[in-house]
């Protein structure tokens, strides 16, 4: 996958692109959260199983998603925006 250049976009493309990773950022976060929620109850439930590692699968997608959002931020910081 080809790195972006921040440096490139016009600031309605990044405050666009800051809005569209948060709301994907948000549904990780929705999701991490029940899929941890339904771990638990599984576990206690049925005891561990292989299934049980689901939901960190999931961290590695929303800490690049947090990571874009940070960087996307530091880019409109730069040019003196409030996005």
């Amino acid at each position: 996958m080809e790195k972006e250049n921040l440096h490139e976009l016009s600031t309605e493309e990044l405050i666009k692109k800051k809005k569209s990773l948060k709301f994907a950022f948000g549904l990780m976060v929705g999701s991490l959260v029940i899929s941890l929620i339904v771990t638990i109850f599984q576990t206690i439930k049925n005891g561990f199983q292989l299934l049980n590692i689901t939901p960190f699968s999931l961290l590695p997608i929303t800490a690049i998603i947090y990571n874009s959002i940070t960087n996307i931020n530091k880019e409109l910081k730069s040019r003196n925006v409030n996005g």
